[in-house]
């Protein structure tokens, strides 16, 4: 814990639970929210980098939920009781400062702010030292061999450790940060609290504190909510949303085509005209690749529609090791990678008609390895996927196409990538066929 901070040159030593202090440099007092910036900094430097232990000692390949009692109690403990309180003395502490529009000093009672403050670092190290027992410490499960542990997965626990460190280090601290800059713009000497430059800058900070305790609050709740989901469903919160950004990605393309050419009127007009022969043949090619990236959209929309009114025929099956698991996470972010990778070469040869056979290599690769991770996607869905209950759970769904048979579910969409993929590379050929490695290598830099 800090106990002193320096201002105005002296060192200053304050007692936080009582508000009392004394100067090295006298008997001069602390100025009237000193002791809430001290609890502040307090806690922004105890946790804007958190620091966990390392794995120790052998993955046990044999454990069962009875051996994890202990871990049991642990995450009953983080969920029931750290989370929910984490939440409260957030609101608490943010009350304390008294945001309304018409404070004349928005900061009533520093004391009980350095109060809430000193709780807030409690259960932000009992949080910490929970999630890392819960990830880290022993008995820990081997990767391949904690396919029935359910909700103490090795990947499960990884990812519950991750996402708390990041609300605390990133977005808490964030908040603190916020919270201490607002104190202390009202304990600078000869502030006019009327003038129109320091009231926007308040009614700002005041907006920052405001959404950064709403997303505090908002990411708390969501790691209690991601830890009721299914495995099959906390892929499929991932995949909607690379649907989405699929779907911001076609906007972006045709915002292409159909967006304002600029052009330099000053020009040589054999130039221009060049530049123009160009962006329609980029503007072709951008048209033979949407079909590419709706085909991919709608994989991952279908494979994450969880409120789907033709529900899935099947599931990820439940007693998925975290060894199986995290493949197949990294195959589907993988092929979505490459996609991204291929709309950004798309919009850059669309941009400037120079190193344009370079680009169009770099193209072919991005299709090539899309289709490979699509395949990799595909097989690890075939391996790990198992038929759906029907809604009365006495039995399994029966499948669209053939008994068990997830490969027809997926063909359609398989089909139709390939073909998009193939239509591309004609579509590169016929634009850019005269492009050869001797014009790119003359073409200039970027």
């Amino acid at each position: 814990m800090l106990d002193s901070v320096v201002l105005d040159g002296d060192a200053t030593h304050t007692d936080v639970s009582s508000g009392t202090s004394a100067s090295s440099a006298g008997d001069t007092p602390l100025r009237r929210s000193d002791v809430a910036l001290i609890a502040f900094n307090e806690v922004f430097c105890d946790y804007k980098e958190l620091s966990f232990i390392q794995t120790v000692g052998e993955h046990e390949k044999n454990l069962t939920l009875a051996d994890l009692e202990g871990k049991i109690e642990t995450w009953n403990e983080l969920r029931t009781s750290l989370l929910p309180r984490m939440r409260s003395q957030i609101i608490t502490l943010i009350r304390s400062l008294d945001l309304s529009e018409d404070a004349v000093h928005p900061f009533p009672s520093p004391q009980s702010t350095a109060n809430i403050l000193s709780e807030i670092n409690g259960t932000l190290g009992e949080a910490g030292t929970a999630v890392e027992t819960l990830a880290l410490g022993a008995p820990l499960p081997s990767e391949s061999h904690d396919r029935n542990l359910k909700l103490f997965k090795r990947f499960r626990m990884t990812r519950i450790m991750h996402r708390t460190k990041q609300v605390i280090e990133e977005h808490l601290c964030s908040l603190f940060a916020s919270c201490r800059s607002f104190i202390y713009m009202y304990d600078e000497e000869d502030i006019d609290v009327d003038d129109v430059a320091f009231r926007k800058k308040s009614a700002d900070r005041r907006e920052e504190i405001r959404l950064g305790t709403k997303n505090c609050i908002y990411l708390i709740d969501e790691i209690l909510e991601w830890s009721e989901l299914s495995d099959f469903e906390t892929l499929q919160e991932e995949w909607q949303e690379i649907s989405w950004n699929l779907h911001r990605k076609l906007v972006a393309l045709t915002e292409r085509l159909h967006g304002p050419i600029s052009q330099n009127q000053d020009g040589d007009t054999s130039d221009m005209e060049h530049k123009a022969r160009h962006r329609a043949r980029a503007a072709q090619l951008i048209r033979a690749a949407i079909p590419m990236i709706k085909v991919a959209r709608l994989f991952y929309d279908k494979l994450s529609n969880m409120k789907n009114i033709h529900r899935l025929p099947f599931t990820l099956d439940p007693h998925i090791s975290t060894s199986e698991y995290d493949p197949l996470r990294t195959n589907m972010e993988r092929f979505y990678a490459q996609l991204h990778y291929l709309v950004g070469v798309l919009c850059r040869l669309h941009k400037k008609d120079q190193k344009i056979g370079a680009k169009l290599r770099s193209l072919d690769e991005e299709i090539t390895l899309a289709s490979t991770f699509l395949q990799c996607s595909l097989l690890a869905l075939a391996f790990h996927l198992v038929p759906a209950r029907t809604s009365d759970g006495d039995g399994p769904a029966v499948l669209q196409y053939s008994n068990n048979n997830f490969k027809a579910w997926f063909f359609p969409f398989k089909q139709l990538f390939f073909l998009a993929s193939c239509n591309l590379r004609l579509a590169a050929q016929s634009c850019f066929g005269e492009v050869t490695m001797e014009d790119s290598e003359d073409s200039g830099e970027e």
